[in-house]
This record gives C-alpha cells, sequence and structure tokens, in this order.
C-alpha cells in the first residue's frame, strides 16, 4: 500500500482535486495523513496512530535521530491534513486553498520521508 497509496495520493491531486466532491478532497488529506502514519511506522516500528504528537517527537528526534527540520515537515504534513479534515466544516479552511495546495503538501510530506535516517 505504501508507494501505490502515496501514486494514487499524488494522481488525484494532479488530475481530479480541483473538480473533484469535496469528500474526496478531504478523504485525499485523510490518507496523506495515513500515509505519513504509516510511513513512519514502516521505518521505525513504532506505533505511530497511538502516540500523542508530543511523543512521537520525543521518539524520532530525541531517540532515533530524525533531524529537528525534517520532525517540522513531518508535523506540518499532519496538522494541516487534520485542519483540512476537521475544521473545513466549521469553515476555517477554504476549500479552494486546500485543493490547491494538496499536491504541494503531498510533496513536501514525501520530501520529508525519503530522508529518515
Amino acid at each position: 500500500a505504501g508507494a501505490a497509496g502515496w501514486s494514487a495520493l499524488r494522481e488525484f491531486a494532479a488530475d481530479r482535486a480541483s473538480q473533484a466532491p469535496w469528500e474526496e478532497v478531504s478523504g485525499a488529506y485523510e490518507r496523506l495523513h495515513s500515509l505519513v502514519l504509516d510511513s513512519l511506522d514502516a521505518r521505525y516500528r513504532i506505533g505511530a496512530r497511538s502516540l500523542s504528537r508530543e511523543r512521537l517527537k520525543e521518539l524520532l528526534v530525541g531517540e532515533r535521530g530524525l533531524p529537528s527540520e525534517s520532525w517540522r515537515g513531518i508535523e506540518e504534513a499532519l496538522e494541516h491534513a487534520e485542519m483540512v479534515r476537521f475544521a473545513s466544516a466549521a469553515g476555517a479552511v477554504s476549500e479552494s486553498a486546500a485543493r490547491g495546495e494538496l499536491k504541494r503538501r503531498i510533496d513536501a510530506a514525501e520530501a520529508c520521508l525519503q530522508v529518515l535516517p
């Protein structure tokens, strides 16, 4: 699911995100969130989904040697995906902006994950 999941997400962002129903765009951000956590689990075997963001940072940066800059990129990807998924219902996130940023957010998350120690 890893490489195929990233590929499908990139394809959606490039080809369909601008015209897809909002539920699909929101779902793409949910998949991005899941793929980031799955990538961390595949590399470190830490049960990332069950950890708080703070504990995740302690493990990765403090104990596993992840550079702080890489952590910031991963954290930003997770936070933005959550914000789109949950705050958009309240109007706190522009659907247009979220659609337009999806590809960049995917690329940025992948770039951070590709350099994991």
